[in-house]
């Protein structure tokens, strides 16, 4: 997973956060229990944070042996690939619950009118639910990225990755 994927991916796990917190005062108050999501929620933060302290910044092959420093292992690709996917897993799991918590919200909400919901009526508004969502994603990486934000830490990430590697080389050929 890139910098920029765990990035919108942790957004996306802090918005849902914020908006589904037992203390939130955001949703209403017949609003279905959110006990499962803020599990989910919080399973899904587990594997943001693992994937934080994993190494975020890929360093192409050629600059690798320019630094004379050694490659990742299969193992650790495979890992990496086994986080990355786990955590995009869990990021649909939560959205797929969240969906589901609207709808039977809106199940309910129309069954006090007497009503049925409609899908038709449900997919417009998911489609409207995510068409904000993807604004609210594109407006605050928009103000990031003005700033250069992503730029920098990526930078200074590798900046950091490089001396701290070179240490670890040194140190391993003071130990011979």
């Amino acid at each position: 997973m890139n910098m920029y994927k765990w990035a919108d991916q942790t957004y996306l796990m802090h918005s849902y956060t914020f908006l589904f917190a037992p203390d939130s005062d955001v949703l209403p108050a017949d609003f279905p229990s959110t006990r499962e999501i803020n599990i989910q929620i919080g399973k899904w933060a587990s594997l943001l944070e693992e994937r934080s302290n994993a190494l975020l910044v890929r360093v192409p092959t050629r600059k690798v042996k320019q630094m004379g420093l050694t490659g990742l292992t299969k193992k650790q690709l495979r890992e990496d690939g086994r986080l990355t996917s786990e955590t995009m897993q869990q990021s649909r799991k939560v959205h797929n619950l969240v969906m589901e918590l609207f709808r039977q919200y809106f199940t309910q909400q129309l069954a006090k009118d007497g009503r049925k919901h409609s899908k038709q009526d449900f997919a417009k508004f998911r489609q409207q639910w995510e068409t904000a969502l993807l604004e609210f994603r594109r407006i605050f990486f928009k103000a990031a990225c003005d700033k250069s934000m992503f730029e920098k830490m990526e930078k200074r990430a590798l900046q950091e990755l490089t001396v701290s590697l070179k240490q670890l080389d040194s140190n391993r050929l003071q130990l011979n």
